[in-house]
């Protein structure tokens, strides 16, 4: 009779699972449980927003506040322009908030932390997803709302953040959200910009960083940590793409599993579930997970934490 353990750490058992479409069964012994429509918090890659659009009936998700429009960015979902791929860019957003909530001016700070300025009008913000220059007027109000929507971590029961590459480009020494894209803009501060790739230490200092900052806006929130499934659109290291994908993913992987041992964080593994589908998880360009993939991953998800 197979016990427990057969079931778990048996590449066998997996296989005979696979074949009764359950493959997933015991994968996962979550640490905690989340309270039905509760407030979640999300923060990450573009896989976050998948998740908010299948749990969207079980939790609130303050990001879905988020509209924006089209002319910044244009995108099936407006509030992807909040996208943050990198460890460094997600911890970037958390210390601005910080900042402010710790009675910081948000007019210096917020120029400080992301206004890259092209000229006596226009101006971009160097933590969103798309460069698209706009007033100085609409920089600060759409930083408004942003802190509005961030500030709710005060308050939310739990956040989840969803990891994505560990490429990171720098400007005057802060992580931005990715390279320059603009001429005028390559023109002014190419000789301040910088890249790199993190290493393992990198990755788990700046991740533990992360940790304490949420803790320290809401010492109850329960943190679950992912690694996005979604692989690299662009690599700007000299190695494939496939290469330089599989490097990302792992790093940040081994990095998480040093830092889920601490109370109140768990890990989901929604890479490692999505991943052992193959190519079959992913629409045609093998970047995009399938609808039907994500749900039946969440669906687990729900009756884990649920």
């Amino acid at each position: 009779m197979m016990n427990e353990n057969d079931s778990i750490n048996k590449w066998s058992t997996f296989t005979k699972q696979i074949q009764k479409n359950d493959p997933f069964f015991l994968i996962h012994s979550n640490k905690f449980n989340l309270t039905k429509n509760s407030k979640v918090f999300t923060i990450g890659s573009c896989f976050a927003r998948n998740i908010e659009e299948v749990l969207e009936n079980d939790f609130q998700f303050p990001i879905t506040e988020y509209l924006g429009n089209k002319f910044e960015y244009q995108a099936r979902r407006t509030r992807g322009i909040l996208n943050k791929f990198t460890p460094g860019s997600i911890f970037h957003e958390l210390d601005w908030l910080s900042s402010i909530l710790n009675n910081g001016n948000f007019e210096e700070i917020t120029k400080d932390y992301f206004c890259f300025e092209l000229n006596d009008e226009l101006c971009i913000d160097l933590g969103l997803q798309n460069f698209v220059p706009v007033t100085f007027n609409r920089f600060y109000e759409r930083r408004k709302e942003i802190l509005n929507i961030y500030s709710q971590i005060k308050d939310s029961e739990s956040i989840i953040i969803t990891f994505g590459l560990i490429e990171e480009w720098r400007y005057k020494d802060k992580p931005i959200q990715h390279a320059f894209n603009r001429k005028e803009m390559i023109k002014k501060g190419k000789n301040e910009l910088s890249f790199s790739i993190l290493t393992n230490d990198d990755t788990e200092k700046i991740i533990n960083q992360i940790v304490n900052k949420i803790f320290s806006i809401n010492k109850k929130i329960k943190i679950i940590l992912t690694v996005s499934p979604v692989p690299l659109d662009t690599t700007f290291s000299n190695k494939h793409i496939i290469v330089a994908n599989s490097l990302s993913k792992s790093t940040l992987r081994s990095s998480l599993n040093l830092i889920i041992n601490k109370k109140n964080i768990d890990y989901f593994p929604s890479y490692e579930m999505i991943n052992c589908y193959g190519p079959n998880a992913f629409e045609p360009d093998l970047r995009h997970v399938k609808n039907e993939v994500v749900n039946n991953i969440f669906l687990l998800f729900k009756k884990i934490y649920l």
